[in-house]
């Protein structure tokens, strides 16, 4: 009768728990960084669209040209509620005056890309890693 593993068990469990690990590690990693350019993409959208009601409804732009706006920022200047992601800054330049197309960059430090919405609605991500 039997009262523990052998050696060759438990190498052959931890070869097993090793392999998981080295597939599923850098998936989530890449499920991560998608998902946070998903909520970044519904950010500057949702950004846009305040943005443009408070120009149309006040004469005025609330967000200064060129300025770097984090979360927390943009959530007090529209009542907003965009997420927890406290890493993305966004840079958005006054819609309504400006003759660049580029309307609204995302950054996040960590990751390798910026995504820019343009004034058409379209967003284009730039960058080495992009999602």
């Amino acid at each position: 009768m039997r009262n523990a593993f052998t050696m060759v068990e438990i190498l052959i469990v931890v070869i097993i728990l090793g392999l998981v690990a080295a597939f599923g590690i850098p998936s989530y990693t890449k499920a991560i960084s998608r998902q946070k350019a998903r909520q970044a993409i519904a950010n500057l959208r949702a950004v846009s669209a305040a943005n443009n009601y408070y120009y149309n409804r006040y004469g005025t732009s609330k967000i200064v040209s060129g300025s770097t706006l984090a979360v927390s920022d943009i959530d007090a200047a529209f009542k907003l509620n965009l997420g927890y992601d406290t890493s993305t800054t966004y840079t958005c330049s006054d819609i309504m005056r400006g003759s660049k197309e580029e309307y609204c960059t995302a950054k996040n430090p960590g990751d390798n890309y910026t995504l820019n919405l343009w004034k058409n609605g379209e967003v284009r991500c730039t960058g080495v890693a992009c999602p």
